[in-house]
C-alpha cells in the first residue's frame, strides 16, 4: 500500500477525527481573505459567466458552504477524509444546499473542470 493510499484509506479519517468541531464558528483566513476580496471587488461576481470554486482539502465544506450562501458561488471540495465528505454531505442535504459538491480525493487528481 503506498502513502497515497493509506492516507485515504485511514489517516484522513483519523485526521478529521482528531480535528472535528460541530461548533465552529469562523472561516479558515483563506476563505476569510477571498470574502473580503469579493466584498470589495462586486463586479467580479457580476460578469455573465457564473463563477465556481474548488477547495483542496476541505473538510466537510464549511469554507464551501459559507462561500455559497453568501455569493452564490458554485462549490467543489477534494478532502481525503471520507468520513468528512459524509458528514458534510448530510450537512449539505440538511440544509437543501445542491450547489456545493465534495468528493473524497487528493490533489493529484482532480475530478473537475
Amino acid at each position: 500500500m503506498d502513502a497515497k493510499e493509506l492516507f485515504l484509506r485511514s489517516e484522513g479519517d483519523a485526521h478529521f477525527r482528531r480535528n472535528f468541531n460541530p461548533n465552529r464558528v469562523s472561516c479558515a483566513k483563506g476563505t476569510q481573505f477571498l470574502s473580503g476580496f469579493l466584498d470589495k471587488n462586486p463586479e467580479l461576481l457580476q460578469e455573465s459567466e457564473k463563477k465556481s470554486v474548488l477547495e483542496i482539502g476541505c473538510d466537510y465544506g464549511f469554507n464551501l458552504m459559507y462561500l455559497n450562501q453568501k455569493f452564490g458561488l458554485k462549490c467543489y471540495g477534494v478532502e481525503p477524509s471520507m468520513e468528512a465528505v459524509e458528514f458534510g454531505r448530510k450537512n449539505l442535504l440538511s440544509k437543501k444546499i445542491t450547489a456545493v459538491e465534495l468528493v473524497q480525493g487528493t490533489s493529484d487528481y482532480l475530478p473537475f473542470e
